[in-house]
């Protein structure tokens, strides 16, 4: 006996396809041990940069989202280089952005849509995140990235080393209130932290 009548409830569904889980994910492009390391140094680092025991200011930077994987490992290795000289100021953090939330029409992010072409191939996309988030940390650089919902973090989140949780993109009213009471402190003890997005005009395109 099935309790869901269609022609009732999920009429707009045409198909349902389950995803790879998390931990399969996980299992077919696995972090090294070296960079784990990295991440959980980067992670202490950005601890210490909002609790202000270390006194550098961090810069989130890079592309306004990712389209493009092999630019964006292309721009991941200049922003290194740039890092080590800037160092003793400055800790760097590259923006690694998988979806685009504002967007209520046109292209979803490499996530939902990997091709741009409206396939929404999405177990694909997490496979290209996961493996572009792996060539970065092997340049051990800390990445930066953006949680949405409680789904796509549990495929990416061993490799991430700060996250961001814009307040509005949170829909239910509760929980945007916690969200931005959180942002606000946030924002008034963590002057140190700044992000800065780039035009697609100042992403490098790989030759």
């Amino acid at each position: 006996m099935t309790m869901t009548d269609r022609r009732l409830e999920d009429i707009n569904i045409a198909a349902c396809e389950p995803l790879i889980t998390p931990h399969e994910l996980k299992q077919r492009l696995p972090i090294t041990p070296g960079e784990a390391d990295s991440v959980i140094s980067s992670r202490a680092i950005v601890r210490d940069i909002l609790d202000r025991k270390d006194q550098r200011q961090m810069i989130v930077v890079g592309p306004c989202s990712i389209h493009d994987p092999e630019a964006a490992v292309e721009y991941g290795r200049r922003l290194r280089k740039l890092a080590r000289k800037v160092e003793d100021r400055l800790y760097l953090v590259m923006r690694v952005y998988f979806e685009k939330p504002r967007s209520t029409v046109g292209w979803k992010g490499l996530i939902n849509d990997p091709h741009m072409n409206g396939s929404f191939e999405i177990e694909e996309g997490l496979h290209i995140a996961r493996r572009l988030l792996l060539d970065l940390a092997e340049l051990q650089l800390p990445l930066a990235t953006e949680a949405l919902d409680p789904i796509s973090p549990q495929y990416l989140q061993d490799l991430i080393s700060r996250v961001a949780d814009p307040p509005g993109h949170v829909k239910r009213p509760v929980l945007c209130r916690r969200v931005q009471e959180r942002h606000r402190w946030q924002f008034r003890c963590c002057h140190q932290c700044t992000e800065v997005r780039q035009s697609p005009a100042q992403f490098p395109r790989h030759r």
